[in-house]
Parts: structure tokens; sequence; C-alpha cells
């Protein structure tokens, strides 16, 4: 999409497209289709005679490529120019809900299981963050070493109240999470000579793990909240697309 968009855009004084007649008009016919088989992916989530029309996950990866494929087609048919008011704002609709279903993509990528489309849950990332606390309690048994990761915890997720806020999961946590890390490895290293080789190892992957658990608990913490967030607003983003649409296709057969 990316490599189409660029070679639309510098051949667009070319003119091979013209909205109202040929291949750029059958675009703005592929384009809108595809849009509005978007909708069949809402229709298999929550219309009750649907939901055997099988798996939601197939349904998703097919709407997310028509969400991709729609506007592109949309930008063929426009030729990468503004026109019209009503065009215009048909095609800035059309790109943002298609940005919005970008964001919305990335979000879901950190709130679902890949591929089986089963939505995790926050007891889900905890019950995995106890596992490793506990491997971290056998393996890396130096003195020092679970207390700092506990801290690295405790300053990360809190009480578990309130949420991780993006500012600090952006910008803080990735660093003080290497400083955990760093910390850590330290006092395994004074007490490597205390224990084998191949034990001195399984530590300190269990510290990298517990790490990465408690930045996972975190990153959904943040990620659930943007992805409930956006979901108010990515609907009647998707309806104000329809609308200008409509509009758009009336007033150019019309006038």
């Amino acid at each position: 999409v990316a490599v189409a968009i660029v070679i639309g855009f510098w051949t667009r004084e070319d003119r091979w497209f013209v909205p109202d007649r040929g291949l750029g008009y059958a675009f703005g016919i592929v384009g809108l289709t595809l849009m509005t088989l978007l909708l069949s992916y809402p229709i298999r989530k929550r219309l009750k005679f649907a939901r055997n029309w099988g798996r939601t996950a197939n349904w998703f990866e097919v709407h997310m490529l028509f969400g991709l494929v729609g506007p592109l087609a949309i930008l063929y048919h426009s030729n990468f120019r503004l026109g019209s008011l009503n065009a215009n704002i048909a095609l800035i609709c059309t790109l943002t809900v298609a940005s919005s279903g970008v964001a919305g993509r990335v979000f879901y990528r950190h709130i679902h299981e890949l591929l089986t489309g089963r939505r995790k849950t926050l007891a889900d990332m905890r019950q995995g963050l106890e596992t490793t606390r506990a491997r971290v309690a056998e393996e890396a048994a130096a003195a020092g070493v679970l207390d700092e990761l506990t801290r690295f915890e405790v300053y990360t997720l809190g009480d578990g109240s309130q949420g991780v806020s993006a500012f600090r999961n952006i910008f803080v946590i990735p660093f003080s999470s290497r400083l955990a890390r760093r910390k850590a490895m330290v006092l395994l290293r004074k007490s490597s000579h205390e224990r084998p080789r191949d034990a001195t190892k399984r530590a300190k992957s269990a510290v990298r793990d517990y790490i990465a658990a408690v930045r996972g608990v975190a990153d959904f913490s943040l990620y659930e909240r943007l992805f409930g967030l956006w979901h108010v607003a990515h609907l009647p983003l998707a309806f104000l697309l329809y609308a200008t649409a409509i509009v758009h296709v009336v007033a150019v057969h019309m006038y």
C-alpha cells in the first residue's frame, strides 16, 4: 500500500486517472464498495444470525485488508488531488477512518492473542507475571536481585488501582527497565562464583523474563484504555464517512 501511494503521488501529474471516467471512475466504485463491505465485520460480530459465519479473526483480517485497499482505491480515484468541496470532505473522512483503523490495529495487537482473536485480560497478564516471579525467586537466589526487581515492579505498576500513563510507558519505563536489569545483572555477576555457570545463565534469563513480564502488564493496561477510547471515536468517524460518501456520489451524479 505504501509503495502504491508513493507511485500514485509521483505520477499524478501524468493524469493517468481522472475521477469522472475510465479507470479513475472505476477506482471510485471499487473503493466505495470495499469501504461498504467493511460493515460485514461488525455485522458478523454483533448480529446473532451471523455468528456462525466463520472465525471472527478471519473476518477481522478481511476487514483490515478492505480498510487499506479501499482508501487506496479512493486516492487513485482522486488522482491524489483535491477537488470540489464535497469530494474533499469525503476524501478527508476516508483517510481519517483509514488512519484510525491503523491505530486501532496497533492497539488490538497489544490486547489480543495473535491470530486466535481471543482477548487477553489483565488477570491473564498478572498470572503470567506471578509465574515469572516464582521462577526468578527460584533461579536468581543472589541477595538483593528479587528485591531490586520488586522495586521495579512497584515503581512501574504501582498498587494496580490506576493504569500506567502513556508518558511514563513511552518515555520513562524503557529507561527504568534497563536500569533495573543492569542492577540485577551486576548482583548476579557478583555471586556467580557461588553457583554453576548454567545456573547463572538461567538466573539471567529469568531476570530478563521478569522485566519483560512487568512491562507486558504495563503495556496491556495502557493499550486496553487506548483501545476503549479508540472504539468510542472510530464508529462515529465511520458513520461520518458513509454520510459524506453518499453526499458526494449524489452531488456528482445529479449536478
